[in-house]
């Protein structure tokens, strides 16, 4: 039964995060004509609000057409399912302590082409040489918004 309102349960959740966060960056002071500190957590907030909403949508109409047809193929979660989860949150504890020890960089590269190898769907052939062109793309993209627009200054780690 859990399973059945899954997604509509975590949209709910997501929307009430959105809501939350939207509502503490408003006591965030505005110093500067950026956006100041309350800039990218109104955006976050924005954009997980649009996500949830999106899943809202889609999970009440998968529960329509659930209710209009018979499902007898559900769906059913294999150990691997499990283990990519937890590998998932490890790479993610992982990259916050190597953050600062390491670099933005570093841990950015290493965090994207690790979730890229994991989140490969099974039985396919994994091409690392595309997981590491995205992942410098995007860490150097990632680092050049952060640190030449809004001016905020990542960790250099082992680059300094």
């Amino acid at each position: 039964m859990f399973k059945k309102y899954s997604d509509v349960i975590a949209a709910c959740f997501f929307m009430l995060l959105g809501v939350v966060i939207l509502a503490l960056s408003s006591q965030l002071e505005i110093k500067d004509n950026y956006g100041g500190a309350a800039l990218v957590p109104r955006i976050c907030a924005v954009v997980i609000m649009l996500c949830a909403a999106k899943e809202l949508y889609s999970g009440v109409r998968g529960l329509r057409s659930a209710a209009t047809a018979e499902d007898d193929n559900e769906e059913k979660e294999t150990p691997s399912d499990y283990k990519k989860v937890i590998l998932t949150f490890v790479s993610i504890v992982l990259y916050a302590l190597l953050f600062e020890k390491i670099g933005f960089l570093l841990a950015t590269f290493l965090y994207i082409v690790s979730q890229a190898a994991l989140l490969a769907p099974n039985g396919t052939k994994r091409n690392y040489a595309l997981y590491v062109v995205v992942a410098v793309v995007f860490s150097v993209l990632i680092y050049f918004v952060f640190t030449r627009v809004f001016w905020i200054m990542l960790p250099t780690g082992i680059f300094r």
